[in-house]
């Protein structure tokens, strides 16, 4: 049979490959795409015009197609460590992790010397959410190439996922001094300096992202994160609407703004938003968490249940994704008091939160929690404070509202920052991020120099949350593991602690989507064994700490006599009584928290005793007894 095919000589081959790997890095796909297939055509088995076939096709959303050319050509040349990069990256897209992480091994094998390949290995493992796998990659394609601010930033995100966040700060760091126009790392790093109490350097970050994107929709939401960390929640409102005039069909841009007209209690126009989010991307599963969390689940909402059901059939869905679907859905089918069908779907978002944590090289160490709490019970004692001196600073500014995550921390902020001389910081981590303090104080007598710094830098935070204050809170929770070193370096600093039912408590982080943030919560005996420790050192606490500056507050109690509460409160922080403090879903700032619907509703009693509705099905959590009251 005669080969009709022109036949072309080799330079003429060369020229017009030359001419489409010009048009593709000019980003003319069309052409280049046109001239590679004419090639492909003309020489049949020409491996290159094969090989950018694939990569045009990936950079089209042809994936499929791309993936079919790239195996083609690795038939052709199978050492070929740029194909199998290619094919890695179109293949972690699909989220085909097994296949795309063997495709980006085999690159690293034939080159082990590339820090390209080290670093697309790395990214296969982190898109799989194996972390540990991910941190050696990006080590090595760092160590391989020291000045590459991307690598940097891959290592930040990976170091994240295992709630390393201090180190992965440092590597955001690194990429922004290497690069200082990279968005990306920029934009991450401010988030992190928001979640650690550094609000002024956050938005600053966030100002240059905006400046340094040059997408205009990310741009958008870049100086957005800014003003909401400013407390300028209507200016970011206005940012986000009027960058959905340029760009209306953005999924992102709706669920962005949708998520921030809830934190400033507009919950009606947000599931507009968010109902549109998830019409333009199904498989946007945040958009469906926002919208369940931000209104009462009613049967003709059967449409959203069918949505999310539909969701969890697909294999592909990612464990974070189908944690979040079954959570989605017990809180729907728990308005929809389907209360067996509820738990099932939070025990489902557990198990895949369980796993998620497990590739990310995580867990939780009992005994480590154990140990810290014995220190502090043996170290920071009554006969230990007293000996002390006054080594802090006497400034009365904090009132730290602690207790277990759920426990109701977040109504006590709203009804003191009601209070015209009250400001309300959010939850700082500044006390974990200082552990080293506690360590110093329980070593010897503390340094006055070191508590004192650490007291003002906590000081200056307070300050700029809230400049005219007299009294500003700060309700991260877990501070009542640092009780100690606050009490040293702030002995003026009121604390008020939240309880509430035990069995509530549990019920309640078990039906709760944290993210990545509470390594005890995914197993019931982990839930009850934190508890348990948390409940042994608030008993020491009681009796360590002057009573004068240790406040208790039930739960039950404050809904069920919000005034006579809040009267406590206010009077224990030595201020004047207010009568705003009655209507904490007045509050003008921006909730942060996922209590953020429940905060924006007047004082309600129905969450009190809610654990009866699951008594069924509570397991380890129907063993515990509420709190002592005595």
């Amino acid at each position: 049979m005669k080969d009709d095919r022109p036949v072309i000589t080799p330079e003429e081959r060369d020229r017009r490959l030359y001419s489409a790997v010009v048009a593709f890095q000019d980003g003319r796909y069309i052409d280049a795409d046109r001239t590679a297939r004419l090639l492909v055509e003309a020489v049949p088995g020409f491996f290159p015009a094969l090989l950018l076939r694939g990569m045009i096709a990936g950079k089209t959303a042809r994936v499929a197609e791309g993936i079919a050319f790239l195996r083609q050509a690795l038939t052709l040349e199978r050492n070929s460590v740029e194909a199998h990069n290619e094919l890695a990256t179109l293949l972690r897209g699909e989220g085909r992790h097994v296949d795309a992480i063997a495709a980006a091994r085999s690159a690293v094998r034939l080159q082990p010397n590339d820090p390209g390949s080290h670093n697309n290995l790395g990214l296969c493992y982190l898109a799989s959410g194996r972390a540990p796998l991910a941190i050696r990659q990006f080590a090595r394609a760092i160590e391989l190439k020291v000045d590459a601010a991307m690598f940097n930033h891959n290592l930040g995100l990976a170091l994240r996922l295992q709630s390393r966040d201090l180190e992965a700060m440092a590597a955001h760091r690194r990429a922004v001094e290497l690069d200082p126009n990279h968005a990306e790392a920029l934009a991450h790093l401010g988030q992190l300096l928001f979640q650690h109490g550094q609000p002024d350097e956050a938005a600053e970050c966030y100002e240059r992202a905006a400046i340094c994107q040059p997408d205009a929709t990310l741009s958008a939401i870049y100086m957005a994160e800014m003003l909401i960390q400013r407390g300028r929640g209507k200016e970011a409102e206005a940012c986000l609407r009027h960058a959905l005039e340029g760009d209306p069909d953005s999924d992102l841009l709706h669920q962005v703004l949708g998520v921030l007209l809830q934190r400033l209690g507009d919950f009606v126009e947000a599931t507009k938003i968010l109902v549109r989010a998830a019409s333009l991307q199904p498989r946007r599963t945040s958009a469906y968490v926002s919208l369940v969390a931000g209104k009462k689940i009613r049967h003709e909402d059967d449409h959203l249940i069918d949505g999310m059901r539909d969701l969890l059939r697909d294999r592909s869905l990612s464990l974070q994704d189908r944690g979040r679907i079954h959570f989605a859905l017990g809180k729907a089918m728990e308005d929809l008091e389907e209360y067996e069908e509820a738990m099932r779907h939070f025990d489902r978002a557990h198990e895949a939160e369980a796993e998620r944590m497990r590739h990310s090289g995580r867990s939780f160490d009992r005994r480590a929690l154990k140990a810290s709490v014995d220190l502090s019970i043996n170290g920071f004692t009554a006969e230990f404070f007293a000996n002390s001196g006054h080594a802090g600073l006497a400034d009365d500014l904090p009132v730290l509202i602690i207790g277990m995550p759920r426990s109701g921390t977040t109504l006590v902020e709203q009804i003191l920052s009601r209070h015209r001389l009250f400001g309300a910081g959010g939850e700082l981590s500044y006390w974990t991020d200082m552990q080293g303090v506690a360590t110093e104080a329980l070593r010897a007598i503390p340094t006055p120099a070191s508590l004192r710094s650490a007291a003002e830098r906590y000081l200056n935070l307070l300050r700029v949350a809230a400049p005219t204050a007299h009294r500003v809170t700060d309700k991260m929770p877990g501070n009542f593991m640092h009780l100690g070193p606050i009490h040293l370096a702030l002995p003026n600093a009121q604390i008020i602690h939240v309880r509430r039912d035990a069995r509530d408590v549990c019920l309640s982080i078990w039906s709760t989507p944290f993210g990545n943030s509470i390594d005890f919560a995914h197993d019931r005996a982990d839930l009850v064994f934190y508890y348990q420790q948390y409940a042994r050192l608030m008993e020491h606490w009681r009796v360590a700490l002057p009573s004068s500056r240790l406040l208790e507050i039930e739960y039950e109690s404050l809904v069920a006599e919000p005034e006579a509460a809040a009267r406590a409160m206010i009077e224990f922080c030595g201020l004047d009584w207010d009568d705003a403090c009655l209507n904490p879903e007045r509050s003008a700032h921006i909730i942060m928290t996922p209590s953020v619907w429940q905060a924006r509703q007047p004082i309600y009693r129905h969450a009190a005793g809610r654990w009866r509705h699951y008594i069924s099905w509570l397991g380890d959590f129907g063993r515990l007894r509420p709190p002592d009251t005595t």
